[in-house]
């Protein structure tokens, strides 16, 4: 099951606790979950080769794009998730 927290929206909430003192179910689900969620995507990402292949095409990309401006001399530089790769 997954929770699309960008379009999700409480349309009621009642609890005993204040939010100040309690955090909601959904701030702690959220809280909990999408860290994990996030560092198991971009685990498997780098397993699959997804990473590395964005970096190759984001760099093929601007590259072209930035030439296309008129720039003659283009460096894309990516650098995160552990990877340091220049084109």
């Amino acid at each position: 099951m997954a929770i699309d927290f960008e379009r999700s929206r409480i349309l009621a909430q009642s609890d005993s606790c204040p939010n100040l003192v309690c955090e909601d179910d959904l701030v702690a689900y959220q809280n909990e979950i999408l860290p994990t969620g996030r560092d198991e995507l971009i685990k498997f990402a780098r397993e699959a080769g997804i990473i590395e292949q964005v970096v190759k095409d984001g760099g093929t990309y601007y590259s072209a794009f930035l030439r296309s401006l008129g720039f003659d001399e283009v460096r894309v530089i990516v650098d995160g998730y552990g990877l340091q790769t220049a084109d």
